[in-house]
């Protein structure tokens, strides 16, 4: 078992359960009212009576839901056991943890680009729900139609949305190839600022493609598990001026 501090821990009731894919679901909680937290950070999630080791999951809800949500991929014995849980079973929730999207940076005016991939579209829903949807354009990748997480949202999400996959689907009328493409001939201004969170290789090869735009590396924000020379964790989202060669 792994040692993690926490200050404070809930144990929340599960409410709904929705499968979103193949191996992902969504767990919704009631959020309790000494529950702060920012868009980006996540919790260690554990389940009781069950000894496995607790697991780092990004908070998928926003600042206006009334309610807690986490969106999980199968992926080791934390998230099995969670993926035997029904409604009315409880989890093991800590209190928010890790450093989150700079909602003070976000003027009236200021565009946000919303760069995602996969299971990457976590935190940004949890960004949307949380910021002024007229300011945001989202740029989401996935590997197939199927792992395109809260297809069935998008219409309500009020903002401007362009997805991609990498599969041929004769079921699927929008573009072919990667996220990038989404990107690449678009033009942004000096005031614009971009949250990237998908697979480290798509966020190399995204935040590439900005620079060679020249896009200011203090307008880009990063969403990666980071940690100190002592083990604690200083991400998940990072500026990426003060990455430095890091990244």
């Amino acid at each position: 078992m792994i040692y993690i501090e926490y200050v404070i821990e809930y144990e929340l009731e599960i409410i709904k359960i929705i499968d979103e894919s193949v191996n992902i679901k969504s767990y919704f909680f009631d959020k309790p009212q000494d529950f702060n937290f920012s868009p980006g950070q996540y919790c260690w999630i554990s389940v009781p009576s069950k000894i496995t080791n607790p697991a780092p999951m990004a908070i998928a809800s926003g600042l206006e839901e009334d309610f807690l949500k986490f969106t999980i991929r199968l992926w080791g014995e934390t998230t099995e056991a969670l993926f035997k849980l029904k409604v009315g079973e409880k989890i093991i929730v800590s209190e928010p943890k890790g450093s989150h999207f700079p909602l003070s940076s976000i003027k009236d005016n200021t565009k946000l680009h919303l760069i995602a991939g996969g299971t990457g579209i976590t935190p940004i829903r949890s960004l949307i729900y949380s910021v002024n949807k007229n300011q945001c354009n989202l740029y989401y990748g996935a590997k197939n139609q199927s792992e395109l997480l809260y297809n069935n949202e998008f219409d309500r999400w009020g903002v401007q949305i362009n997805t991609i996959i990498q599969e041929r689907d004769s079921n699927w009328k929008g573009r072919y190839g990667v996220v990038t493409d989404l990107i690449e001939n678009n033009e942004f201004n000096n005031d614009d600022l971009f949250f990237v969170c998908g697979p480290r290789l798509m966020e190399k090869t995204v935040v590439n493609l900005l620079i060679q735009n020249n896009i200011n590396t203090k307008s880009i924000y990063i969403s990666i598990e980071k940690f100190d020379s002592e083990g604690n964790v200083i991400g998940p989202v990072l500026q990426l001026f003060e990455m430095g060669d890091d990244f």
